[in-house]
């Protein structure tokens, strides 16, 4: 493991890093750029539906129901259907102001459920 040319005994999370690995050439032709390597003995978790806090700025149609879009995440670009709106957030108290929301307007902070199209490494905001 490198960073900035200097060897290192290990990496932490949102460390740009160039690994050296070694093994089967069949198994490294598997890895790409937006694969996640992890520990074995603590594999991050693999979904395709996940809750999450989103903010919108200036926008000119309501979020609903079946809005799609795209979700960057590292150098991943995967579409996404928001499946559920779950609550409003106040921005100022951080509290749920609004249960069950039939639409999300502009600058506003709501919680929702996320449908990928397929399965993406994605960790728990809990576990940090």
């Amino acid at each position: 493991v490198e960073r900035h040319g200097k060897r290192l005994r290990h990496a932490r999370a949102g460390d740009s890093v160039t690994l050296a690995l070694n093994g089967d050439r069949e198994d490294l032709e598997n890895v790409r750029v937006g694969h996640v390597l992890c520990c074995p003995r603590n594999p991050i978790p693999m979904v395709s539906t996940f809750l999450a806090q989103i903010l919108t700025f200036d926008i000119a149609v309501p979020l609903t129901i079946g809005f799609q879009g795209v979700m960057y995440w590292q150098s991943v670009n995967e579409p996404v259907v928001l499946s559920r709106l779950l609550c409003l957030v106040d921005k100022q108290s951080g509290e749920i102001s609004r249960k069950r929301p039939r639409a999300i307007g502009s600058s506003s902070t709501a919680i929702v459920q996320v449908q990928c199209q397929r399965a993406v490494c994605l960790e728990r905001f809990a576990d940090f």
